[in-house]
């Protein structure tokens, strides 16, 4: 059986949001033992990006999993996650556990899909974000490489890049193995417009892999 480790992407004056997602780890096959990654008063949203990357990197587990506060997951994150086949592919470099229908990308994130690298497929949101451990050091490296070049805070456009140069290939889950939550300000400071983005039943709390 692989093992697994979650790592959360937090601030402190987010606890209440956390929490919610803290109680659907724990409602779910999860359990309790995660990683809760506060970002220190010091450092901005990057900075900390980078220092949960590194203890995903340190971790001891096969598999390393970040979520963002504002994230749900399914009743049986667990197991959807362990018996995801892409996880097996030789070309797999990213799992997006959150991924709302593709054909939904240029309606939903239209001002960020008019972005040059749309062509590339940079995917918009690493709300829920799969890893091999063993992986991890090309895909801090490549991040710093998207940083050094773009500057800003599109931690998904940096995973996207991590994953491009090491000639790898994102995976995106359907059904999605997390939601969003955008009634709720992002940690970027972003104001979602809806009550979800996993739109079409990509994301079904209660489904189990067969």
């Amino acid at each position: 059986m692989l093992s697994v480790e979650v790592f959360i992407q937090t601030l402190a004056p987010r606890a209440e949001v956390c929490r919610v997602l803290q109680d659907s780890l724990e409602a779910s096959d999860w359990g309790s033992e995660y990683q809760l990654c506060v970002q220190r008063p010091e450092h901005d949203v990057v900075k900390h990006f980078f220092r949960v990357l590194e203890e995903m990197r340190d971790a001891s587990a096969d598999l390393v999993v970040r979520l963002e506060d504002d994230a749900l997951v399914g009743k049986h994150f667990r197991h959807n996650l362990l018996t995801w086949p892409a996880l097996h592919a030789p070309d797999f470099g990213a799992g997006w556990g959150y991924s709302p229908p593709l054909n939904v990308h240029d309606v939903y994130y239209k001002r960020r899909c008019d972005n040059p690298v749309r062509g590339r497929m940079y995917i918009p949101g690493c709300v829920a974000m799969v890893f091999w451990r063993k992986d991890m050091d090309w895909v801090i490296e490549g991040c710093r490489k998207w940083f050094e070049q773009h500057g800003g805070d599109a931690m998904d456009f940096a995973i996207c890049e991590a994953v491009r140069l090491a000639g790898k290939l994102n995976y995106l889950a359907d059904p999605a193995l997390a939601e969003h939550r955008h009634q709720v300000l992002s940690a970027l400071g972003h104001q979602h417009k809806g009550s979800t983005s996993t739109t079409l039943g990509i994301y079904r709390h209660d489904w189990k892999r067969p």
